[in-house]
């Protein structure tokens, strides 16, 4: 397995892995990655220039079998920490549960400093027990949490 970062060549591999992970909801919110192939291509070059955010590519005998995507907060110099927020991870279904994962994100975080990135966040669905694990192993601990109340389609009344 060789760990790098994405280039141009990578989009059309990026989106596909990132097509069929939205099928576990791999995102709190997948359908912000709804939309063309091209829309989707168009999204994802964001990553490739490197000053707002970057992405890494795991590959087999030269075949994208994974990525992660990580957009950069903007530096406040009142505040001097600077995060960067994981966008996407993805990994190809028959890659799965082989450490590719786990090997992205380690790497991601070992490239950050050299952008000046002093800490990493990411968004994770409570339901997505296997998610939550997953980056709990990593050494993510909760920051905040999201709630939310359904209402049924039932009209609030006073």
């Amino acid at each position: 397995m060789i760990i790098r970062p994405a280039a141009q060549q990578d989009l059309e591999a990026m989106a596909q892995l990132t097509r069929d992970a939205l099928s576990f909801a791999s995102s709190p919110d997948p359908y912000q990655w709804a939309g063309t192939e091209k829309h989707l291509e168009e999204r994802l070059h964001t990553y490739l220039a490197g000053k707002k955010g970057t992405a890494l590519v795991a590959e087999i005998d030269g075949a994208v079998v994974g990525f992660i995507a990580a957009h950069f907060d903007e530096l406040d110099p009142k505040h001097p920490d600077r995060g960067a927020i994981i966008d996407l991870l993805a990994v190809s279904q028959e890659q799965r549960g082989f450490g590719f994962g786990t090997n992205l994100v380690r790497e991601l975080m070992t490239t950050l400093p050299e952008h000046k990135i002093t800490r990493v966040n990411v968004d994770v669905l409570c339901a997505n027990d296997t998610a939550v694990r997953f980056r709990r192993r990593l050494g993510f601990h909760d920051l905040a949490v999201t709630m939310t109340v359904e209402l049924g389609g039932k009209e609030n009344s006073e």
